[in-house]
């Protein structure tokens, strides 16, 4: 009851805004707009006043004429049976319309003109910002139909920042890519020629040398052939438009057959692997030639940098997903390393100086497989253990 009663005030607040709102904004017109406005108020408003003594005249002509003029006006009066009483009435009816006619059509003139000073202000901020001052936009704070259309320029300046900001981001990547590809082919591409040029050069040489410079060529050049490989896999993932294929698959057993593949190189690091899994009989949905990349690179890392002794595989069922992990008790990855271990061709310093082999693309692949499971990836990693840690959304299974 209270809301029906404070409704008709809640309608006059809003007028009351309205009418504030344009108020303001045509105090924001420069001193030459206003006069316009007010000249040509005057002009409409005059003539409005020279049609309505015109349409009086007229009026009067026709039912008061003069002695020496024709009766016809009598005639019009007794054929209408208008009585002068009844002419007072439609004078002062005539002249409400027309004044409310006047206040309506002047209205209609100085908003039509406003709006072309509106109009005339959006172009010349288009015109700043098709200058190139992209970071310009155009006030939304005008009225009516000008108001929808600088939200829409505004909106169509931002889609257009946004496209050459990407253009602009894939542009860099683009580099990037091709910077770090020649970094990291150039030095066993270097160490290739170089054997071989002593192979080809030297008139002496032993065949035990000649094995030993062959077989260093040799694996120098599975070395490209990795980087070659996994920059190939990384960008067909960064583009793959097929569906995958998931299947619900038992985690023990997928991690069984993971640690069997590794257990010969874990063995040679003196590094036990280790299996958790709560509840046993846990199915993970997931695609199963993807996720043994997964965990071949998490695993392969762990074995090349983390001189551990004990590397754990676990998986869990938590809320609605699961939870898949890989520890080691390897040393503690410092944190400036951690926040870039999933940037594309990033390794640390330690095995950019080292000897041992990478492309540093292992860990961006894993990510972009685990975003294709619509899942996320994060790493933790204290002086006692690191945890590369994924979820996977899902309805979890269990048989």
């Amino acid at each position: 009851m209270v809301k029906k009663l404070l409704k008709p005030f809640g309608v006059l607040d809003t007028k009351y805004q309205k009418i504030k709102h344009k108020w303001k904004r045509l105090k924001a017109l420069d001193k030459k707009q206003l006069n316009h406005l007010v000249v040509e108020g005057l002009i409409t408003l005059t003539a409005i006043l020279f049609i309505y003594f015109g349409c009086l005249f007229l009026f009067n002509k026709l039912l008061f004429p003069l002695p020496n003029e024709p009766f016809y006006a009598l005639h019009l009066r007794q054929v209408f049976g208008i009585t002068h009483q009844m002419i007072g009435v439609y004078r002062q009816i005539f002249t409400v319309v027309m004044i409310l006619g006047a206040i309506w059509f002047t209205y209609w003139r100085l908003s039509r003109r406003y709006r072309q000073y509106e109009l005339s202000h959006i172009l010349e901020e288009l015109d700043y910002i098709a200058s190139g001052n992209y970071h310009h936009r155009i006030s939304e704070d005008l009225l009516g139909r000008m108001r929808k259309v600088a939200i829409s320029i505004n909106k169509l300046v931002d889609s257009t920042v946004s496209a050459m900001e990407e253009e602009r981001h894939i542009e860099q990547t683009k580099n990037e890519l091709i910077t770090n590809v020649s970094h990291d082919i150039r030095t066993p591409l270097t160490s290739i020629i170089g054997y071989l040029s002593l192979i080809e050069e030297s008139d002496e040489i032993d065949e035990e040398e000649l094995k030993q410079y062959v077989h260093v060529a040799y694996m120098k050049s599975l070395q490209m052939k990795r980087l070659a490989d996994n920059l190939f896999d990384y960008i067909k993932m960064q583009d793959y438009k097929e569906e995958w294929q998931y299947q619900h698959i038992p985690i023990k057993n997928f991690l069984t057959q993971i640690v069997v593949e590794n257990e010969l190189e874990a063995l040679e690091k003196d590094m036990t692997i280790d299996i958790d899994v709560t509840p046993p009989n846990l199915l993970v949905q997931m695609n199963g030639e993807q996720m043994v990349r997964v965990y071949d690179n998490l695993i392969s890392n762990a074995l090349k940098y983390s001189q551990a002794k004990r590397l754990q595989l676990t998986a869990r069922q938590e809320n609605n997903g699961v939870i898949l992990e890989v520890k080691n008790d390897g040393q503690m990855i410092d944190s400036d390393v951690m926040n870039k271990l999933f940037v594309r061709f990033y390794r640390g310093d330690q095995s950019r100086s080292s000897q041992i082999s990478g492309s540093g693309l292992g860990l961006a692949i894993v990510e972009s497989i685990i975003l294709h499971h619509q899942g996320h990836i994060d790493v933790y990693s204290t002086p006692s253990e690191t945890v590369f840690r994924i979820w996977l959304p899902q309805t979890v299974v269990t048989k």
